[in-house]
């Protein structure tokens, strides 16, 4: 789902802010599959806008 995409994102830019130039190692249970949207976020540091967990702006909001 989007919101599990989102979560990974926030975990993710947190993690590399706390480590600055330091190496990094981010681990948990993360509950997610090889090959889902936030999978593919960690492991390849980025999910085409086409993915079906690609979280979507509403309409009008202008807050991006």
């Amino acid at each position: 789902p989007q919101v599990m995409v989102i979560h990974t994102a926030l975990a993710a830019q947190m993690a590399f802010k706390f480590a600055g130039a330091c190496p990094l190692v981010l681990a948990g249970d993360w509950n997610f599959k090889p090959g889902s949207g936030p999978y593919q976020l960690l492991t390849k540091g980025r999910l085409p806008a086409e993915h079906p967990a690609h979280p979507i702006y509403p309409e009008g909001e202008d807050w991006r």
